[in-house]
């Protein structure tokens, strides 16, 4: 890593790792594990020091890259807890409604939806952002988010 790309992370530490740590902490309820998940995101960010340059927007791009260790931990403690009770074949299990919107949602993007307002309605009601840090993430006004937001929700009841 060139000194370079190490004082862009430095930097990126010290802008995003509270508001990283608050989201991971809102997804594990666990101070300790979510100051983990963090120390990881920024152990993978530096793995990739390369593609620091071409990074347009670092906060989403450290929150992708959270968002994914958080799936990972969910995954472990799963695997993990996963002898204490036992599948009953003949009871029908309902998964949480969160894990199932995440399994379909980026299958079912209209085409009026662009991508970038189908990411604002991910992070407003699927990872649990407040529209002030969703702004951030995007680098866009708390009332462009606002408003991105609701004609996209507007035209996602088209749908469904």
């Amino acid at each position: 890593m060139s000194p370079e790309q190490s004082r862009k992370l430095g930097y990126y530490y010290e802008t995003f790792s509270k508001e990283l740590l608050r989201f991971a902490h809102s997804k594990v309820r666990d101070w300790e594990e979510a100051k983990d998940l963090v120390q990881r995101t920024f152990v993978i960010a530096c793995t990739k020091a390369d593609v620091l340059d071409n990074v347009g927007n670092p906060r989403a791009w450290l929150t992708e890259i959270l968002f994914g260790e958080i799936k990972n931990y969910w995954r472990a403690a799963e695997t993990h807890y996963s002898h204490i009770e036992e599948i009953d074949p003949n009871k029908e299990y309902e998964a949480p409604i969160q894990d199932t919107l995440l399994s379909y949602l980026d299958y079912i993007r209209p085409a009026e939806v662009s991508e970038e307002d189908f990411q604002i309605v991910k992070y407003l009601t699927v990872y649990g952002f407040t529209c002030e840090e969703t702004a951030k993430v995007f680098g866009i006004s708390k009332a462009a988010c606002s408003k991105r937001f609701q004609r996209a929700k507007k035209n996602l009841k088209k749908y469904f």
